[in-house]
């Protein structure tokens, strides 16, 4: 079965942030240990810049009429649906790490 699935997809609003699809990630070579180096270097990235990404985020949240504060903060997670269906298997990873990850 051929496997149609990105290597990356931008998914923040800000396009900072890349979800890498393991499946392809396998096939190009990318290794475990490499993808696992930008998994940790994304969070610390994230939690350094949390001040910054909260404010462009309230901003944009405030675009469309809602306010900040109802806004649920916990991840919803997949569906139980989409799980059977799609069997996501991905990692999250800072756009900046996204080119040296393909790189090898």
């Amino acid at each position: 079965e051929d496997n149609d699935e990105p290597l990356g997809e931008r998914i923040s609003p800000l396009g900072d942030i890349y979800r890498i699809n393991l499946r392809p990630a396998i096939e190009v070579g990318i290794s475990p240990e490499k993808l696992w180096d930008a998994v940790v270097e994304s969070s610390r990235m994230f939690n350094e810049n949390l001040p910054v990404r909260k404010r462009k985020i309230e901003a944009q949240i405030e675009t469309i009429g809602l306010e900040f504060q109802d806004i649920p903060r916990e991840p919803s997670g997949h569906s139980e649906q989409y799980k059977e269906l799609a069997a996501p298997s991905y990692r999250l990873i800072h756009g900046s790490l996204f080119r040296d990850l393909i790189r090898g």
